[in-house]
């Protein structure tokens, strides 16, 4: 309709000259004037209708998705307008639904995402094409046509939907901003729940979904410390087959971005799911959020709406660096949750158990220090002695997997010579397994527990840089009959091959695959692989500096040491007691803290008193 729209010659309307070869839909016809009319049918009214250019697919609906169908009779661009907001013009940015689209000979599949806050009702829509592009939505054109459709703008289907909560505007969680939203269909989603809301639930902790009165955001388990340069890891329940995709704010920008994708249309099968990913060493430590997207079809992003499945939004905690001087890939955590599994370690003569994890050492060096975690079926038991040993690599052994080769080193551990301590206590328990026979039980204990080895450098292995080794444990009770058992605990950290175990140690040294068995709630199809790891991990501490010599000129005391292994740095201490409590009564020297080289001056004192100098090795 015109004078709302520009149609009419004087108001200089869209018009083309007429080329019998360049047209829209499957003909042309000509006018002497526009044919402006209330429902934008006066083109069809008047010879024919040649109004058949266009073909809207979809309904247009705020904030989704709109395809359409263009036919043209020769290559050309297509431009196009929608009055958006129903004020008679095409004239806002936002109106302009194609420039300069290219478009082939034939029906061309186009689409256009209708703004997620304009008004309801009816509108108007112009397309022109031509050859050369360039068209606004007034004035002429060499060759070509204009076609103007009436069409209407309906609100968002009202399908109950599920959105997320973290804050926004910092992430985009409203409507208004896109936020991420599934079409709920009663059986895709994440968890034991979902349930619908009429838009975001932003919350400064990413707890308002739960905070509505139904708590639905149990479908991820974050399991492991997230710590820059190591592994993550998740649990993560779907109610069916489907799709994954999550982000996680390393840098703490208020951004999920392309670099932060840890998940990209991971497959899920319907359970719980066991999955990892790789920490960024450059993610800044602190509180940030996490953004979980679970569907059928997969290609989500982290806005806009996906057919069917849940989103869910997680504040998270990036911890420091632990600096506790780990060489290996990474740390192997225990499995904390009640999927943890500890498994059956235990040298009972018959069977004669064994179980055995690869590392791989990040640092030349002598390996003095070894945690592990397990616990004891049903908690109780004295303490156990142990034998620890490191193992070369056999990475395809007889069996098809890789397995330890040649036993490198060993050491028996008697109670006393290791410290144990209660890490975790479970509240539901975990399970217990005997690969050996068979034996699953849940729950078989509470308590995990912390073994901390220290190895003399004297007797310690000295790893390479770059290669691959086996830890093996055993465990066994100095007791008459009937022993406790020890079970070593499974890590939801996974690396390289799974674990291996032996009932027959050593007289047949025959390798067996380790994985969670039939039943396992990660395991309940019975399937062949599904991969086991062990929680520990390979440090080395500094020992104390040796052969510290003193001297002295007229400026400067002069201490230095010989270079120890595993230190990151040293520091120099001083009292004028050499039987005070240390460290309490030494000072740390101000420029005695952090040295990376093995030497130190200190000005010669012009008060004369004595001073008593004490060297660290730290990392």
């Amino acid at each position: 309709p015109d004078p709302t729209y520009p149609t009419l010659l004087t108001s200089d309307g869209a018009r083309h000259i007429i080329d019998p070869l360049i047209y829209m839909g499957n003909s042309i016809d000509p006018e002497i004037d526009g044919q402006p009319d209330a429902t934008a049918t006066g083109d069809d009214l008047a010879n024919f209708d040649d109004e058949d250019g266009v073909i809207f697919v979809d309904p247009l609906y705020i904030g989704q998705l709109v395809n359409v169908n263009v036919t043209v009779s020769v290559d050309g661009f297509i431009n196009a307008w929608i009055d958006y907001d129903i004020d008679g013009g095409w004239a806002e940015v936002n109106d302009q639904i194609f420039t300069d689209v290219f478009v082939t000979a034939g029906t061309n599949a186009l689409s256009f995402n209708v703004p997620a806050s304009i008004a309801v009702g009816t509108t108007f829509a112009r397309f022109r094409f031509n050859t050369t592009g360039g068209l606004t939505y007034t004035g002429y054109a060499a060759n070509g046509e204009v076609e103007d459709y009436e069409v209407y703008i309906k609100e968002e289907p009202h399908d109950e939907l599920d959105f997320g909560d973290a804050p926004d505007p910092t992430y985009p969680t409203l409507l208004v901003n896109n936020g991420a939203r599934h079409i709920l269909d009663g059986v895709t989603y994440l968890g034991a729940q979902v349930d619908a809301e009429p838009d975001g639930q932003p919350d400064a902790n990413a707890t308002g979904d739960d905070n509505d009165g139904n708590n639905d955001e149990d479908g991820v388990l974050f399991v492991s410390p997230l710590i820059p340069g190591e592994q993550g890891a998740v649990y993560v329940q779907a109610s069916a087959n489907g799709l994954l995709n999550a982000w996680i704010d390393f840098d703490g920008n208020g951004l999920w971005e392309t670099s932060e994708q840890i998940f990209t249309d991971k497959s899920l099968i319907s359970g719980w799911n066991s999955l990892n990913f790789s920490v960024p060493i450059s993610a800044i430590p602190g509180n940030t959020f996490a953004r979980f997207r679970f569907d059928t079809g997969g290609g989500l992003g982290t806005t806009g709406i996906a057919p069917n499945g849940e989103v869910e939004d997680y504040q998270v905690e990036i911890e420091e660096d632990l600096h506790d001087g780990s060489k290996m890939h990474y740390h192997q955590w225990p499995d904390t949750t009640s999927f943890g599994m500890d498994v059956n370690a235990t040298d009972e003569g018959n069977p004669l158990r064994i179980i055995a994890d690869d590392f791989l050492c990040v640092e030349t060096g002598p390996i003095n220090s070894i945690h592990i975690w397990g616990s004891y079926y049903s908690d109780d038991a004295p303490l156990p002695y142990f034998d620890l040993a490191i193992w070369s690599d056999n990475p395809s052994g007889a069996n098809g997997w890789s397995e330890p080769n040649t036993l490198l080193w060993q050491k028996q551990f008697v109670p006393g010579e290791y410290d144990e301590s209660i890490y975790y206590e479970t509240p539901n328990g975990e399970w217990w397994y005997d690969p050996c026979n068979g034996q699953l039980e849940f729950p078989g204990d509470y308590e995990v527990r912390e073994f901390h080895f220290t190895i003399p450098d004297t007797s310690a292995f000295i790893q390479e840089a770059g290669t691959v080794y086996w830890l093996s444990v055993r465990a066994w009770f100095d007791l008459p009959s009937a022993p406790p058992w020890f079970g070593w605990k499974t890590s939801p950290n996974h690396w390289n091959d799974d674990a291996v175990f032996d009932c027959m140690f050593p007289s047949r040294q025959n390798w067996q695959e380790l994985i969670y068995p039939y039943e396992h709630p990660f395991n309940l199809s019975g399937e062949e692989h599904v991969s086991m790891d062990m929680a520990f991990y390979i440090d080395c501490h500094p020992s104390k500096p040796v052969n510290v010599t003193i001297s002295k000129n007229s400026t400067n005391i002069t201490l230095q040491w010989d270079p120890v292994s595993c230190a990151t740095y040293y520091n120099v201490y001083s009292s004028t007691d050499p039987y005070a409590t240390f460290p309490s009564g030494w000072t740390l020297e101000p420029t005695g803290t952090h040295i990376t080289i093995t030497t130190w001056n200190d000005p010669v004192s012009t008060a004369g008193n004595k001073k008593f100098y004490r060297v660290t090795a730290e990392n």
